[in-house]
């Protein structure tokens, strides 16, 4: 898609801007920017292609920056194309920051810790073409850093690395976090968005599966990762879909994106998220794509459930400084949860058992939990108060999300 404004300028899949006071019913207001062909709504606010990634940058004092982001295209009279960064105030009129490509295309970059072992084995290690075009930039208020994620390529398989800054000018080295491995059948990893959420942090990872008979065409799906200091992701919930692609004839059958973090409403996570139909099903003659809502109960990624059996659980230890215990648990009829303090040597703490709790019995996402003689946590055991304790659960006929102390 290529077309001329009335300016002369070239788009190239143009950006444009919408709002909404809800999240769910959006407006596109004329932004007298750019004019694209004859649409009515003059929405367009960069001739350019699209952002890659668009945030509020916390660390930005100065109010006319306060908007960051990068964008893939390549200006009049540059040669490399790439990502260059931008900066506004309002999120909808934006100043280049600097006329050099923070991330390039299409140039061989080394890539750690595994670049001498694939070049000792006479392995390219670069970036596919177009392949910095998936690079997505935040910053992480937990490790105070800006973090890009990165697809990149490992001989013929495209995969997963990782890049810091400072600044959003100067980059660590790119260190691959995912990759292919025996349990992939033939996947492709496309690009991995990650973000902080509680205690730990989540990554929405794309992975494109390959062709078959029955499916010719392109099919990419989104799956959770998961890691405990930020760096280092592991795939998680046995690599099932997080955001599973449509029916054959939805708009999201076949290509699906988590473009930026969640959205945590009230009890309600809500992922927005880009969808496309393969053009090659109906023979190249459209080809659309579409923004959708998927939600989620809050802390709802993963579950222990147990059935009419009770099942129990316990965890590993755990320093807190507040005083009463919450869970976020789904409860069904017959059913409940309970919670019970253990010591370090695995002893019972005195009225804080099983026989002790008030039982969860029913579907909440935020309850605290409470036993017959204690509302509060005790001290934990040993010189120093707060000290580590375990915390067993048992739970029937129920979900148990999460635990947390305040």
């Amino acid at each position: 898609m290529r077309d001329k404004t009335d300016n002369n300028y070239q788009f190239r899949r143009p950006m444009c801007y919408a709002e909404s006071q809800d999240g769910i019913h959006w407006t596109r207001p004329n932004v007298g920017i750019y004019k694209f062909r004859n649409f009515p709504d003059e929405n367009n606010i960069l001739h350019w292609r699209n952002a890659i990634r668009v945030f509020i940058d916390p660390k930005e004092s100065d109010p006319a920056k306060r908007f960051k982001g990068f964008f893939y295209h390549r200006p009049p009279n540059f040669f490399v194309e790439g990502l260059y960064l931008y900066s506004s105030p309002d999120g909808v009129h934006w100043h280049r920051e600097s006329d050099r490509w923070v991330f390039p295309v299409r140039e061989r970059t080394r890539i750690e810790p595994f670049h001498a072992a694939f070049r000792s084995q006479g392995k390219r290690y670069s970036l596919p073409d177009g392949g910095t075009n998936n690079a997505l930039v935040y910053y992480d208020e937990v490790l105070d850093k800006y973090v890009a994620d990165v697809k990149y390529k490992l001989g013929d398989v495209q995969s997963v690395a990782r890049s810091e800054s400072d600044d959003l000018i100067h980059w660590t080295n790119p260190r691959f976090v995912l990759y292919q491995d025996a349990f992939d059948e033939g996947d492709d990893l496309y690009f991995l968005y990650t973000f902080p959420y509680e205690s730990v942090w989540l990554g929405m990872l794309r992975t494109k599966k390959p062709r078959s008979k029955t499916v010719p065409w392109k099919q990419v799906s989104v799956e959770l990762t998961i890691s405990h200091d930020g760096r280092n992701y592991s795939r998680a919930v046995n690599r099932h879909e997080l955001i599973p692609l449509g029916d054959p004839d939805a708009w999201d059958a076949d290509y699906n994106r988590v473009p930026c973090a969640p959205v945590v409403l009230d009890d309600e996570i809500r992922f927005y998220y880009t969808g496309q139909r393969d053009s090659s099903r109906d023979g190249y003659k459209h080809q659309q794509f579409a923004i959708g809502l998927a939600t989620l109960r809050r802390d709802g990624f993963v579950s222990l459930n147990a059935a009419d059996k009770p099942g129990t659980v316990l965890t590993r230890p755990v320093c807190y400084k507040g005083g009463k215990l919450f869970i976020n648990a789904d409860v069904a009829q017959g059913g409940y949860v309970k919670a019970r303090v253990r010591g370090m040597e695995g002893e019972m703490l005195q009225d804080y058992g099983f026989d002790d709790c008030v039982p969860m019995t029913k579907d909440v996402t935020r309850e605290q939990v409470e036993w017959k003689s204690h509302a509060t946590l005790p001290a934990a055991p040993g010189k120093k108060p707060h000290e580590h304790v375990r915390f067993e659960f048992e739970v029937k006929n129920a979900k148990l999300y999460s635990f947390w102390i305040e």
